[in-house]
């Protein structure tokens, strides 16, 4: 790297850090805002889900495009920086046209086209800035590995900084900004963060950096190995495996917060101590892995290597859930009944249980980019293409996990099937995709294939009855109420008469000692 090029990476990395951690301030600042006016259902929230994340996977394609023809990057993402920041200014403003189209689907509109219509307005709010957002990353790659080479250590710093923001953003918006100044200033916030980075790029950073004719990508192509032709099967395939992960990924995010709200609970702390721990092992695995990723010689194998950790780890996390009930009250315990404790030992439980398979879900995204940029030899369009595939594949994997996956076959059954499905991702590639140049690849293959098998037909189980004793319940009782928790062992005697777990929540029916209740996630609802 230059000398006078060694303040630009970090540089960058920073204003990555401030707008992930205010994009994602904004983004659940308009989740909360719009679930109040279209309700707070699966598929209100799927809704806004999906197309908050078709707005992020369209941008990563026009960003990949626009890459190879802006002559400096830096200035372009300052733009698109200071842009969503005024944008979001104008978000409550346009959404008090809201609530008077939500009356009119009501009152005038079937399901399904009302459904379709909502969708449509959330787009139409959402898709300037998520475009925007989306655009950012490989627009900076691009540009950084002109001025100063390096496409391994770019792209792993710079979605490793940009994630470990969102990290920063779920946990301050929902610990320290609502509560403090509310949802309306909490934009303001957030506003201000992607705007004062958008600022600093375009007045500070850009001018220092000298403009590259589009083309110019003579320095993109000697950060990867030779250009291979992606015309073949065996690219595509590639590709769209890695939008497979992304539905593995999102279908293991939604199925773990199930089985761990009914542990400790699913309130705004719980859910973003868990979204937390998912994003962390995604922004760890992508800041470990930059290290050695230009040094790969063949990134295909590494890429079919961590897709079988992905599904690996994540099947080992399977095996310990009957034990994170117990480890819950043992934490709660020794720490004492006080709220920060409840949290901290929330946050210690989905550690535990996520971390491993997200830290190799988060080092594939830039193995990924390193594999589609060797293939098409241009920087911008590889990333732009691997964020696109991905984030779909996320928001499918969101969608049919929750509307489809866990209400017909459980959650038990659904985190066996994203299992298997990255073990089979990781067969494909050593039986189909790979050069046959490994020893045991073959081998390899067929084991992940037999593991897949297994983990479909019959995946780890543990005890129900544990899971749904509504432990939060109880250490709630007890910090406001001074009712004592009940171990584990030798508790109130009940036996489960139902169990379903449902699409918006799990029910089951338990005989007590005088008569019968029923539990909502855990939690007694009447009796």
């Amino acid at each position: 790297m230059k000398s006078t090029q060694r303040w630009l990476l970090p540089a960058v990395g920073g204003l990555l850090l401030a707008s992930g951690t205010g994009s994602l301030v904004l983004e659940v600042v308009w989740s909360r805002s719009l679930k109040l006016i279209f309700g707070s259902t699966t598929l209100a929230v799927s809704t806004i889900l999906v197309a908050y994340m078709l707005g992020l996977g369209l941008g990563g394609i026009w960003g990949g495009r626009l890459a190879g023809r802006v002559k400096n990057g830096v200035r372009a993402y300052g733009v698109m920086e200071m842009g969503v920041g005024l944008y979001a200014l104008a978000v409550p403003f346009l959404l008090e046209l809201y609530p008077s189209l939500h009356k009119a689907l009501l009152s005038g509109w079937s399901f399904w086209p009302a459904a379709v219509v909502r969708f449509l307005a959330v787009l139409a709010l959402l898709l300037a800035p998520t475009l925007c957002m989306g655009a950012t990353l490989p627009i900076l790659v691009t540009s950084l590995i002109r001025s100063a080479g390096g496409f391994g250590r770019h792209v792993g710093l710079l979605y490793g900084l940009n994630t470990l923001g969102a990290v920063v953003g779920t946990l301050g918006s929902a610990f320290f900004l609502f509560g403090a100044v509310g949802l309306r200033w909490s934009n303001v916030v957030g506003a201000g963060m992607d705007f004062l980075a958008g600022a600093v790029a375009f007045f500070i950073l850009a001018p220092r950096i000298a403009s590259v004719t589009p083309g110019d990508t003579e320095s993109e192509r000697e950060t990867v190995s030779a250009p291979l032709q992606r015309t073949g099967r065996r690219w595509n395939t590639s590709l769209l495996s890695y939008g497979l992960i992304g539905f593995v990924a999102l279908t293991f995010e939604v199925a773990w917060f199930r089985l761990l709200s009914m542990i400790f609970g699913s309130s705004i702390y719980a859910f973003s101590v868990m979204l937390a721990a998912f994003l962390l092992g995604i922004a760890g695995g992508s800041l470990l892995i930059r290290r050695w990723l230009d040094g790969f010689r063949d990134p295909k194998a590494v890429y079919a290597l961590l897709t079988c950790l992905v599904g690996l780890l994540s099947a080992g996390s399977l095996f310990i859930v009957r034990a994170l009930p117990s480890l819950f009250l043992d934490l709660v315990e020794r720490g004492g009944i006080t709220g920060e404790n409840l949290v901290a030992s929330g946050a210690a439980v989905a550690l535990i249980a996520l971390l491993p398979g997200t830290l190799a879900l988060g080092a594939l995204f830039p193995v990924a980019c390193r594999m589609n940029a060797d293939a098409a030899g241009e920087t911008g369009r590889a990333v732009g293409d691997v964020y696109f595939v991905n984030t779909i594949g996320s928001a499918l994997g969101a969608l049919i996990a929750g509307f489809v996956l866990i209400p017909f076959l459980g959650v038990r059954h659904t985190l066996g099937l994203a299992v298997a499905l990255a073990l089979v991702v990781t067969a494909v590639h050593f039986l189909f995709l790979l050069e046959p140049r490994y020893r045991g690849q073959r081998l390899a293959g067929l084991a992940s294939l037999g593991i897949a098998a297994v983990f479909v037909l019959s995946p780890p189980g543990w005890d129900r009855e544990n899971l749904v004793r509504g432990l939060y319940y109880q250490t709630v009782l007890d910090l406001d109420f001074g009712v004592p928790l009940e171990p584990m062992e030798g508790g109130v005697l009940s036996k489960m008469l139902y169990y379903r777990e449902g699409l918006n929540t799990t029910v089951s029916i338990h005989q007590v000692p005088g008569g019968v209740t029923l539990r909502l996630n855990g939690k007694n609802d009447a009796s």
